[in-house]
């Protein structure tokens, strides 16, 4: 316990922040789940990543969801979940943006109103982090569609040892996509499709009836590729390929910020499985990168992105891939 509290009041160090502090080095403040995981481990070996809606976050093994009251949903409550001895807790909520207000707008909007507000990345996710006094809470908003707006209250801030804590959840939280919120619609699009294995990299993704596997020559196998999948008459493909030495989901991210910029690219959690999720306006691509035991990227190329009915599919594809 006495390491544990260590370990906290360590972190809560570092979160002491207000919430501009860790902005010092970089434009925009970045909050990234490798860089708080040993901790974590740390913290708790039995905590686990949960999925909260859209989003996952790593919780403690001590902490668990609430039910929540018809009159709580009806409110815009989407979960409760508290520390066993109800110490802490973590609302998450939904709100209107009548306004259509972006984050910046929110951020100003919220620090005219007396509280310290910023928009930062979580795992290169746009989010307005922001301290209530009144509430004692630290919350990441994010904006959900054009009118609406869902947050993670994390109570309460006031105690160091919880900011600590609340600095790693904060820090975990992805975008999450599950196959089994998509499987229904998907077996609308194309009740023909079928989950195929990819070959040799230990993943499983949904395939349209459309589309063939290509058989690859020996130079596109010592190039990285591992399948090429096209429509037959080629005017979609999906080509799946290995890049990279000792990648990381933050390598990875990395890369694609010095090479393609600050926004084409954020980590989520597939199926279970970090990724990290890009774009490439000049080929045209819808890019999911995964690591792998070997050190190298994975990655799963979609063409055209541009093509809004691909791009949809596309997007249940990507939903699909899990472990085979």
């Amino acid at each position: 316990m006495k390491k544990l509290i260590a370990i906290l009041l360590t972190l809560a160090v570092l979160c002491s922040f207000g919430v501009s502090a860790l902005a010092a080095d970089t434009e925009v403040t970045q909050f990234t789940w490798e860089k708080v995981e040993k901790d974590a481990a740390e913290i708790d070996p039995d905590g686990a990543f949960g999925q909260v809606g859209p989003y996952c976050l790593w919780l403690p093994s001590f902490y668990a969801a609430q039910d929540l009251s018809q009159e709580r949903i009806n409110q815009g409550y989407v979960a409760n979940i508290e520390a066993a001895d109800r110490s802490s807790a973590i609302l998450v909520f939904t709100d209107t943006n009548e306004e259509k207000a972006d984050l910046e707008t929110l951020a100003k909007a919220y620090a005219d109103a007396g509280m310290e507000a910023e928009v930062v990345k979580v795992n290169g996710t746009p989010a307005m982090l922001y301290t209530n006094t009144e509430s004692d809470t630290i919350n990441v908003m994010y904006l959900e569609g054009e009118d609406m707006t869902l947050t993670f209250s994390f109570y309460p801030y006031s105690d160091e040892g919880f900011q600590g804590l609340s600095y790693v959840m904060v820090s975990s939280l992805h975008p999450a996509l599950s196959w089994t919120t998509y499987e229904e619609a998907a077996a609308k699009v194309d009740p023909n499709a079928q989950i195929v294995d990819i070959s040799e990299t230990g993943l499983s993704m949904w395939l349209p009836s459309a589309f063939v596997d290509n058989e690859l020559t020996e130079e596109d196998v010592e190039e990285g590729y591992v399948a090429y999948l096209t429509t037959e008459d080629e005017s979609a493909s999906v080509a799946v390929y290995t890049w990279g030495e000792n990648e990381t989901i933050e390598s990875i991210m990395k890369y694609y910020a010095e090479e393609k910029g600050d926004d084409v690219a954020q980590a989520v959690i597939i199926n279970g499985i970090k990724a990290v999720i890009a774009g490439d306006e000049e080929k045209d691509l819808m890019l999911v990168d995964f690591t792998m035991d070997n050190g190298k990227s994975l990655e799963f190329s979609f063409w055209p992105a541009s093509d809004a009915n691909f791009a949809q599919i596309a997007y249940l594809m990507m939903a699909s891939i899990q472990a085979a």
